[in-house]
């Protein structure tokens, strides 16, 4: 029996060997009983030198699973409920959001038509003011055309002296001086004194050469005619003809309220 023990004391006394503890219950040999439930691996061996290297070792068991048991994965379905308070508010929501966009459209409206309006007022107003400028403008031609013709009818008036003639006389006296008379009437209703014709001396082309301002004293009586004298100098041989271009009176004996107006178309009186 001692010698039987004495290999297996040498063995624990080796290095790198772990020492079997005495009286264990566990067995010392390499051919220990393991579970066969428990797939086996070998260690990796770090082959020698000289020797070729071990090819992987064989598993001695490898673990079997049933497939066919196994139950298939099934998606996970999700269901939303809605309660229905939020459905009520939901609808409620929408309901709101159709009636703001309904008030919104007719404030548009609203707006629109009222800006339409607007323009067309301004447009009236500013058809009113150029119809009021129009009349005001007509107006005030007709006022300026009856002043006119007031005018006229006032000048006709006041016109009470008429240019109805004239004569060229030449010289009567003898000493160079040549003498015409220009022949006015009385068109007015009352007597007319210091009757003063404006006689313009022209020549052959028409041009005004100057003037002479023969006079009557005595009153004019209403449609009475008389003739009015003028003279042209000696030295004016350039004039050929005379015309009466303006004529001034007084309303009264006194010589008071004088008239004078312009002359026109009076008859021209031809200097020989």
């Amino acid at each position: 029996m001692n010698e039987e023990r004495k290999p297996a004391e040498d063995t624990a006394s080796q290095p790198g060997t772990s020492p079997t503890p005495p009286n264990s219950s566990v067995p010392q040999n390499t051919n220990q009983v393991t579970d066969s439930s428990q797939p086996q691996y070998q260690p990796f061996q770090t082959p020698h030198q000289g020797t070729s290297t071990p090819g992987p070792q064989p598993m001695n068991h490898i673990p079997q699973y049933n497939m066919a048991q196994s139950s298939p994965i099934k998606p996970k379905e999700r269901t939303i409920t809605l309660k229905l308070p939020v459905f009520i508010i939901m609808i409620a929501a929408i309901i709101v959001a159709l009636i703001v966009g309904i008030v919104a459209g007719i404030s548009m409206s609203s707006i629109a038509v009222n800006e339409a309006n607007t323009r067309a007022a301004t447009s009236e107003a500013d058809r009113k003011k150029i119809a009021d400028a129009y009349d005001q403008v007509m107006s005030q031609i007709e006022q300026e055309s009856q002043q006119a013709q007031q005018e006229q009818q006032q000048s006709a008036k006041s016109e009470a002296v008429t240019v109805t003639g004239g004569r060229w006389k030449g010289d009567t006296t003898g000493t160079g001086y040549g003498e015409g008379v220009v022949t006015v009437r009385n068109d007015g209703d009352k007597p007319l004194s210091i009757i003063t014709v404006t006689v313009a001396k022209l020549d052959a082309g028409g041009k005004v050469t100057g003037e002479t301002y023969p006079q009557m004293q005595s009153a004019l009586q209403p449609g009475q005619s008389a003739d009015i004298e003028f003279m042209i100098g000696p030295d004016e041989q350039n004039v050929t003809h005379a015309q009466a271009t303006a004529i001034s009176y007084a309303s009264d004996k006194n010589g008071t309220g004088f008239t004078q107006y312009n002359v026109y178309n009076a008859p021209k009186i031809a200097v020989k």
